[in-house]
């Protein structure tokens, strides 16, 4: 199964500049929403590195215990994720859904230099902003129209919700779907993806 952003990914690019050996770089990039499904992570080094970490924390204060996403103890050269088969650059797939706690709009990065010598990097993010609210009166309902249409139907969407409320879909289609809500009066939240 791939999953598909058929509404369209926005991508971050953080230029660190220059990150002394054993420093930690932080940076809190805006986001569309405080609820997001990053797509891809990737992290290109100025040379060749004996190492760094990436880290992603729900929070800026960047506790333990709000972390969502690191690398492994220490990342040589390039990182990708997802990858593909032999470990490349994969052109799409979901890696994790991202909420700001702090409700700012912010994706909270952390990168850790444990070279020996000053390194920059970039750090590139692509993630898609699942998020519709609900309105209505009598047929509470949200459409979903997609930026790029699908090329069939065969799609499985994943659909959760900001309260406590069944939601269902209806009408998929190439170039979008709508999403129903047991509320007959709902102003719910809701978050989606495709699933392929």
């Amino acid at each position: 199964m791939t999953t598909r952003f058929a509404g369209g990914t926005s991508p971050i690019t953080v230029n660190t500049g220059n990150v002394l050996a054993g420093a930690t770089f932080t940076v809190d990039s805006l986001l569309s929403n405080n609820w997001v499904n990053i797509a891809k992570i990737k992290v290109i080094p100025s040379g060749s590195t004996v190492g760094y970490v990436l880290q992603i924390f729900r929070h800026a204060t960047r506790l333990a215990a709000d972390l969502m996403f690191a690398t492994k103890t220490s990342v040589q050269g390039n990182f990708y994720t997802p990858t593909n088969r032999t470990g490349g650059e994969s052109l799409e797939a979901w890696v994790l859904p991202y909420e700001d706690q702090d409700n700012l709009k912010e994706l909270h990065i952390s990168l850790t230099n444990n070279d020996s010598v000053t390194r920059s990097y970039t750090i590139y993010v692509e993630y898609e902003d699942p998020v519709i609210t609900l309105a209505g009166t009598t047929n509470v309902r949200g459409s979903v129209v997609f930026a790029t249409a699908e090329p069939d139907a065969n799609y499985f969407p994943v659909v959760t919700g900001s309260a406590d409320e069944t939601f269902w879909v209806t009408g998929l289609g190439t170039t979008g779907f709508t999403i129903h809500s047991s509320n007959a009066s709902s102003t719910a939240t809701v978050y989606w993806h495709n699933r392929r």
